[in-house]
């Protein structure tokens, strides 16, 4: 049996780091980002792991706002709550914390949020993305999803699990908590 040919696109920058958490606002706004959303689930909020990457948003002169709903491969109406507390609080920027299911939920939302015209059911699939995203960073904070590197989002709905490939949607900034940060 032969090798099927791929390829496999990643983000472009890896830093490692201790704190490297702290220093996603400075990253954030040299993107060009005013106002972020971190995206997190209630446990890691409960627990203050979102609290430093917050203060670092807010330290470094940007707004901050935070959805601390996401579940366990996200229902598609958690999706639909993010855009649209992004567009209703004039969101630019998104940041996910978390393991795999809140940095696709913030993958998604960032590019539903950005400048496409799509719904979410014209995303389904490989390459249907139209349009760019807001700028974001993913922050780990498990090891094992590769979430933070890939350019799908896995999310639930009715009747079916999505994968929803797409090729403008790969994060641009990962980090995992111990030392690990991916940017552009």
């Amino acid at each position: 049996m032969a090798l099927k040919a791929f390829l496999f696109s990643s983000v472009p920058n890896i830093l490692c780091e201790l704190g490297s958490s702290s220093k996603v606002g400075g990253l954030m706004q040299k993107l060009g980002s005013k106002h972020i959303l971190v995206v997190t689930d209630p446990g890691l909020r409960k627990l203050g792991l979102v609290d430093r990457v917050v203060e670092g948003v807010e330290s470094a002169g940007l707004k901050c706002s935070v959805y601390d709903k996401v579940q366990e491969d996200p229902p598609e109406y958690i999706i639909k709550e993010i855009i649209q507390q992004a567009k209703v609080s004039g969101v630019d920027g998104m940041v996910g914390v978390g393991g795999g299911s809140s940095m696709d939920a913030a993958k998604l939302a960032s590019f539903m949020a950005g400048n496409t015209k799509q719904s979410l059911n014209d995303i389904y699939g490989v390459d249907k993305c139209i349009g760019r995203r807001l700028p974001l960073i993913q922050v780990p904070t498990t090891a094992g999803t590769g979430s933070e590197v890939t350019n799908i989002s896995v999310i639930t709905t009715v009747k079916l699990f999505y994968t929803c490939y797409q090729i403008h949607v790969i994060s641009r900034v990962s980090e995992n908590c111990v030392a690990k940060l991916f940017y552009t």
